[in-house]
């Protein structure tokens, strides 16, 4: 996304920067990320005073509410088979509505929210079946899927005396 027009939108254009196109999101566009076969684009968007996730076709047409609520779900990123999202969603305060500088700029950061922070969820490409696939009390940032789609990277905070801590559950290895 950019501020081009003074709110986060969202552009597409060629590799070489030639055809800069703006597509006609809600509020706050942001965060986009292409489907593995090009047709569909994920992004979230804070037109309901907090982060949601939304899909919408290539071209900014067809667009759909994936996932919204009281958490702030954002930063969506597709599978390789393009099956699944893996999101990030926090319980965090919200943004003032009323002030531009806090509003589509930076989530929430894992530091300022009671329950640990943002954590790391997946659902499937159409909304469904959104289950939390971590609870570290270091919060997680950053969420990228392998190439192959088995595995999902992601940043958390270590504190050195106690290591990888979670908030009631078990690390799994498996990503599903």
């Amino acid at each position: 996304g950019t501020q081009r027009e003074g709110a986060w939108r969202i552009y597409t254009m060629r590799p070489d920067g030639s055809e800069q196109r703006s597509l006609p999101t809600p509020a706050e566009g942001n965060s986009p990320s292409w489907s593995p076969d090009g047709k569909t684009i994920t992004f979230m968007s804070e037109s309901s005073g907090n982060a949601d996730i939304f899909v919408m076709d290539a071209d900014g047409a067809n667009q759909r509410l994936l996932i919204g609520g009281e958490a702030w779900d954002y930063l969506p990123r597709w599978s390789p088979d393009g099956r699944s999202i893996a999101y990030l969603t926090s319980a965090a305060p919200r943004s003032p509505a009323g002030d531009p500088a806090q509003r589509g700029i930076t989530p929430p950061r894992a530091e300022d929210v009671a329950n640990g922070g943002a954590q790391l969820a997946v659902m499937a490409a159409d909304g469904s079946g959104s289950r939390s696939l971590t609870r570290l009390a270091g919060g997680v940032r950053n969420p990228e899927w392998s190439p192959d789609g088995t595995r999902i990277a992601f940043n958390t905070f270590v504190e050195p005396q106690t290591g990888l801590e979670t908030l009631g559950q078990p690390v799994s290895d498996d990503p599903y």
